[in-house]
């Protein structure tokens, strides 16, 4: 999605068609093409979680399923004649800088439909937009025995649909939120036996996801500022939900809290209500709207398992307390893993993953830009993701600052253009002290590294957020210029 944010900036925005976009797959749509499991859709209202350039005024729910949203990004780029500027099946491996020439050497492994490496290429490149986005590595829990079991296992990232799961007993292992999603769409096939290995509640919030009235729908399409006013309000009503996060909305929490407390026991069998409900502040761990999780959960045929596991056996799955759950298929929804999506480029001085592991975890300048990487540009990248919004708003927000930054060297007034150390660790000092002062910091979550280092969030509202993407301040900048007389001036 970011990619395709930032192809529809340089054409709209610049006029510059000059460029390129690779892709290691063979279609569109990124955590939308790769996440196919049962239930998979948006926890945001979709008139909000779409491009800014590209509304949808047919979307069928407030919230949409995958197969919609990955309809909406392959008309987009379709619509916008970008799928001839995509190379597809082509794996970014290596890049380096080249100092002296001012520009990147990128190495791409080229691959057909099968995953059959054909060769390998190499690009020149001014300019790198990085938007490969952090959910696309998953993450498989640290538990003996995986190779042992004797049925199928996989990520939920990777679903098999090539195995029928009627008649099967299936585990579940994670409950947050695509657990929370698999877990009521499986099992509403009564002779699916679900079994939900579940370790850390969540907070979860009702989803009312209605079909938008046909009135509406004629609205958004025959006329834009109704389009444009429901989508700010979306915006608006979202953003002031900041303050549950900021511990100066401590009363608005707990009043959160509450309810949220409420819905749940509203919901789920009274026998799981005190499993189910958090010990921890609203907010730390990332909120399930619910997509039908809590009342799947007084079905026949669903269990929940608190007991931590001990070992994957060739029949099932053995917990601590020494219980065997014979099973005929494992899943793994655990989400994915935030470190290990550097992207893998050398920059004038070390890696971009030597550079995160020196910093305690993935750092950047407001989300966006790396010392030592001059014209390279990272699409939601570490700290700029909200509890509350559309990453899509703060891919936009990112893009637009970057372009500023791009025109520049587009032009030929500058060679590279890169953000100084001490502009990012002053930043990033900033952005660690305000989340201290925030829900985040109440509990361990998978937004943290392991030295404790919160490496998603970002630690205000959006809006302010957008303020600070406006316009770059240019002497937090190293430009390369090109002198008249042909010598190179900083």
């Amino acid at each position: 999605i970011g990619g395709l944010a930032a192809a529809i900036a340089l054409k709209d925005k610049l006029n510059y068609n000059d460029f390129d976009m690779y892709e290691k797959a063979h279609d569109v749509g990124g955590t939308w093409r790769e996440n196919v499991y049962p239930g998979c859709a948006c926890d945001v209202p979709s008139h909000w979680y779409s491009l800014s350039t590209d509304w949808n005024p047919e979307w069928s729910r407030q919230y949409s399923s995958q197969p919609e949203i990955l309809k909406y990004l392959q008309n987009v780029a379709k619509r916008r004649e970008l799928a001839q500027k995509i190379k597809f099946g082509y794996k970014l491996v290596h890049g380096a800088w080249d100092d002296l020439l001012k520009h990147y050497v990128l190495l791409f492994e080229v691959s057909d439909r099968d995953g059959n490496v054909l060769r390998e290429e190499e690009v020149i490149a001014k300019v790198v937009f990085a938007a490969m986005g952090g959910l696309h590595v998953p993450a498989f829990p640290d538990i003996p025995g995986y190779k042992s079991f004797h049925g199928d296992v996989w990520h939920a990232a990777q679903w098999r649909h090539d195995v029928e799961l009627k008649g099967k007993r299936v585990a579940i292992i994670g409950n947050g939120c695509s657990g929370a999603q698999i877990v009521p769409a499986i099992s509403e096939d009564p002779s699916v036996e679900v079994v939900n290995f579940c370790r850390t509640p969540s907070w979860f919030f009702p989803r009312v996801s209605r079909h938008p009235p046909w009135p509406f729908q004629w609205m958004f399409s025959f006329l834009p500022f109704a389009a444009a006013l429901y989508r700010f309000w979306i915006y608006f009503t979202s953003d002031v939900r900041y303050f549950v996060w900021s511990n100066h909305g401590r009363w608005l929490r707990r009043l959160v809290q509450g309810v949220a407390r409420k819905y749940i026991r509203s919901k789920a069998p009274k026998h799981l209500h005190d499993k189910l409900i958090p010990k921890y502040d609203f907010g730390c761990k990332r909120i399930i709207v619910d997509p039908g999780y809590l009342s799947s959960l007084n079905r026949p045929n669903v269990q929940t398992e608190w007991d931590g596991i001990e070992c994957i056996t060739p029949e099932g799955i053995k917990t601590k307390s020494g219980k065997l759950h014979e099973l005929d298929v494992i899943v793994s929804a655990t989400g994915f893993d935030l470190g290990a999506t550097a992207p893998p480029l050398v920059g004038r001085k070390h890696s971009v993953r030597e550079y995160f592991e020196a910093h305690g975890g993935p750092t950047a300048y407001r989300g966006t830009t790396i010392p030592g990487f001059p014209n390279m540009f990272i699409v939601l990248g570490p700290n700029v993701a909200s509890g509350h919004g559309s990453a899509i708003f703060v891919m936009e927000c990112q893009v637009n600052y970057a372009l500023q930054l791009v025109k520049p060297i587009l032009s030929g007034e500058t060679e590279a253009v890169e953000v100084t150390e001490d502009a990012t660790d002053k930043y990033n000092a900033v952005i660690q002290s305000h989340l201290k002062d925030t829900a985040w910091a109440s509990c361990f979550s998978y937004y943290n590294q392991q030295g404790g280092k919160n490496v998603a969030m970002y630690p205000g509202s959006l809006t302010y957020f957008w303020t600070q993407m406006r316009r770059p301040i240019w002497s937090d900048y190293i430009m390369t210029r090109v002198a008249m007389n042909g010598k190179k001036t900083d």
